[in-house]
């Protein structure tokens, strides 16, 4: 798959907050334009926790965050994220979440 915008994500972690249900928090730098319509692809090239299976994936620059949906319109949740994956993703914006479009491992 080819990458119109490749970015490497500066971290990736698990949030669990006291209410509902942990999820996949993945940041990327702050330059990166989560705001117009466009392809987008995240290099995990950090350590990924242990911890969390088939949650939900958030992805955030710091000032925004977009759920990670899959085409029929759930959250996508994968059983494990891997250290070297690249998500490819097309980012919405009505409204606004990235589109999963696939993973390299």
């Amino acid at each position: 798959m080819a990458c119109c915008n490749y970015v490497k994500a500066t971290s990736v972690a698990i949030e669990s907050p006291t209410s509902g249900e942990s999820y996949w928090s993945i940041t990327v730098p702050e330059t990166t334009d989560l705001s117009t319509e466009g392809c987008l692809c995240i290099g995990l090239a950090t350590s990924i926790p242990t911890g969390l299976s088939c949650g939900y994936v958030q992805v955030t620059n710091g000032t925004e965050i977009l759920d990670v949906l899959k085409s029929d319109g759930d959250y996508w949740r994968p059983c494990s994220l891997g250290c070297r994956n690249v998500l490819h993703l097309r980012v919405l914006t009505d409204p606004a979440h990235l589109l999963i479009k696939g993973v390299t491992r």
